[in-house]
């Protein structure tokens, strides 16, 4: 899902205030599991209003099952449930479903049944069922993530159990056309309505299924997948915005050849994908056929990418929802990664890291799933979630964080199925061989960021010595594993190492083979951080506040601050140990100016010799 900011916090807070979730787990559907369902929807989207029927195969999970539940709002009315041409008595109540079988269920057994039922659904949420307008044409569209299909259809709705194939059929005016998951089998006309029929034929969570009826125009791009096969991107979109969606759309045709190339092929490339326009600032990941607001790429690319993450593999709770959101994004960037983006890669993570560093506090995983601000945080469920991967990815390598992501994509448990932070984990570790626990309860499950001091200094004329120190922004976290990029320069040249961060305070000897002037923190953007700091060590033996600028310097350089002090020697030599400057019984004085424009580029040390003590600084000559 990606939302526009002010929208979502409108939402948001209708949604947190509706009170609708208080049944949303706990009861329903847990003594079966539901192997097909088999919709029909009346839907005339000038009216705020659903007629139809849903029935449901089902096989029983547990012995002795007298009684089944569905997930399904009071403010729709049932008339009647079916099941073998028998009536079964019902209950509703506190948005359950409560259905009375006729014969004692045991597990392992299939059965039947339909619900009939219709009413005004409620208006509630990211608009879990809405009518509205466009161009003064009526539209109704769906968007159930993530508590509202009970809203509009009855359903079970967990992040347990998959729908393992619908078959989908909207009756309304003719002048419309009907968007929805899988293939479209047929539009049959009688009269002045038309019914429609999409057949999708993978599993699919209950939020994913939805559809939007209006007077759509259509037209399609085509991905190439291999073999010479080719993915249909079906596009249902305004008549007035036809030809801004024209001139957008085919945007994502390499933006999904670059998914297919890193991860695995498009889930559902038997079918298709496609976009249906609806009154949303922004996008909703509706399995096979995104919702969409507009045709911005960044919107484009995450949405898309929702197909693998989010779709194919979908989020096992509320609470790891950043196994969607973080994922998406990051495949978002990717995409600037790859010159196919709206900003450069730079751009994109700077971005993000001031995003997430905008606040100390907040971890990726959500303790508060009623809280829905907090489990759609675009702070924390997207920005550091892909920020965090990013992280790992730098860990890991390249090639073993591509080849974690498809293996967890292939997980024969977890593809069309669910997932946690647990399966991530699992994955990265099983494919880098490193222990992850202290990385996934820092970056996860902690709260903060770190925040880096640096200090170098050469040991030699081919060794650099940096010493790391880190705190974190919050107590839960003591300090963060990760890999640090540090850039060595001079006016000529550079080379860029990688640190990785295994305790609070490291120290790194850096081989080198030119004279390094100056260090630079993170030149990519790789690491979450803000205010780090990265100094040369000063090296005083003794602090005695003289002052010595500028540094780096390249004529003069001054010592200041010398009035309380009888200087008696003075040594400039360079990393070898030659005296490069010497000056004998400089008295008392309050500044001094050193001339070095003949000395060579490079590190020096100065040595001060007072009465009371040696100080030692270490500079620059540029």
């Amino acid at each position: 899902m990606y939302a526009m900011k002010n929208l979502l916090i409108a939402l948001l807070f209708v949604y947190s205030s509706t009170g609708m979730f208080a049944n949303f787990v706990g009861v329903a559907g847990l003594n079966f599991d539901v192997k097909y369902h088999k919709v029909f929807w009346e839907i005339d989207p000038s009216s705020r209003y659903i007629k139809g029927n849903v029935y449901t195969e089902l096989q029983y999970t547990a012995d002795n099952v007298s009684h089944i539940k569905f997930d399904f709002s009071s403010a729709l009315t049932v008339n009647a449930v079916i099941s073998k041409g028998e009536e079964l008595d019902f209950t509703t109540g506190n948005n359950v479903l409560s259905i009375t079988l006729k014969k004692v269920g045991e597990k392992s057994f299939y059965d039947s049944l339909t619900i009939y039922y219709q009413g005004a659904p409620t208006t509630s949420g990211f608009g879990a069922f809405e009518q509205s307008y466009h161009s003064g044409s009526p539209i109704v569209w769906t968007l159930s993530e993530p508590y509202g299909a009970m809203e509009w259809w009855p359903c079970k709705q967990d992040l347990v159990d998959k729908i393992d194939s619908i078959d989908i059929y909207v009756k309304t005016p003719k002048v419309n056309k009907v968007a929805s998951n899988g293939v479209l089998i047929a539009e049959d006309v009688v009269g002045d309505f038309k019914t429609v029929h999409w057949k999708h034929r993978h599993p699919i969570a209950a939020y994913l299924v939805a559809i939007a009826v209006t007077n759509y125009v259509e037209y399609s791009d085509y991905v190439n997948l291999t073999g010479g096969r080719k993915l249909q991107i079906l596009n249902y979109v305004y008549p007035e915005s036809l030809e801004y969606a024209k001139a957008n759309t085919p945007n994502l045709i390499p933006i999904i050849e670059l998914y297919n190339r890193l991860f695995i092929e498009y889930p559902f490339s038997n079918e298709k994908y496609g976009h249906a326009q609806f009154g949303w600032g922004g996008g909703m990941e509706h399995q096979t056929m995104t919702f969409l607001g507009g045709f911005e790429k960044m919107l484009l690319a995450h949405e898309a990418a929702h197909q693998w993450f989010g779709d194919h593999v979908t989020c096992g709770s509320w609470a790891d929802i950043w196994v969607n959101e973080g994922f998406a994004t990051y495949l978002e960037g990717l995409s600037c990664e790859h010159g196919l983006g709206e900003q450069t890669w730079l751009a994109w993570k700077t971005g993000k890291i001031s995003s997430v560093t905008s606040q100390t506090y907040g971890s990726l995983f959500v303790t508060d799933t009623m809280n829905i601000n907090t489990v759609f945080s675009s702070r924390l469920s997207y920005n550091k979630g892909a920020m965090v991967l990013h992280t790992l990815r730098k860990l890991v390598g390249d090639e073993q964080f591509f080849a974690a992501c498809q293996n967890y994509l292939n997980d024969p448990v977890l593809k069309a199925g669910y997932a946690k932070t647990a399966d991530v984990q699992r994955h990265f570790e099983a494919v880098s061989g490193r222990n992850l626990t202290k990385f996934f309860a820092d970056w996860v499950y902690g709260q903060g960021y770190p925040v880096f001091d640096i200090k170098y200094k050469h040991k030699s004329a081919t060794e650099l010595q940096i010493e790391v120190s880190q705190t974190s922004t919050h107590s839960s976290v003591d300090y963060f594993e990760c890999k640090i990029p540090i850039k060595l320069q001079n006016s000529s040249q550079f080379k860029i190492v990688e640190l990785e961060i295994q305790s609070k305070t490291q120290v790194f000897t850096i081989p080198i083979d030119f004279s390094v002037s100056s260090v630079v923190f993170d030149p990519n953007k790789d690491v979450i951080s803000r205010n780090s700091v990265i100094t040369m060590a000063a090296e005083m033996i003794n602090n005695s506040n003289i002052i010595l600028f500028p540094n780096p310097a390249k004529s003069v350089l001054t010592l200041s601050n010398l009035s309380n002090f009888n200087l008696s020697k003075l040594e400039i030599t360079d990393l070898n140990g030659k005296i490069v400057y010497f000056k004998d019984t400089l008295g008392t004085v309050s500044e001094f100016n050193i001339e070095i424009s003949s000395f060579a580029k490079g590190i020096y040390l100065l040595k001060i010799k007072t009465d009371e003590k040696l100080n030692v600084f270490q500079f620059v000559k540029d």
